[in-house]
């Protein structure tokens, strides 16, 4: 499956962040900002995607860093 704008590579990242982050903090309702931790984590190591199309391919890069961007932390990873 392609990439397109990311919006099933990001529905995936923040299911996967939320349960790295109930395990993590050992809570059934995280707050959020250990999912935020989590979903950086995750979008670091977990999410793939490949697409034709490079347009496609940027904008679910940009997608992904805006939910997993941390103000306590540098812009880039």
């Amino acid at each position: 499956m392609a990439c397109g704008s990311g919006h099933i590579l990001l529905s995936a990242a923040r299911s996967l962040a939320l349960e790295i982050a109930k395990v993590q903090t050992d809570e059934e309702q995280p707050n959020p900002v250990a999912i935020r931790k989590a979903m950086k984590d995750v979008v670091r190591n977990c999410i793939y995607g490949v697409d034709k199309n490079p347009l496609a391919i940027e904008l679910c890069k940009i997608a992904l860093w805006l939910e997993a961007y941390n103000p306590e932390n540098r812009l880039t990873f």
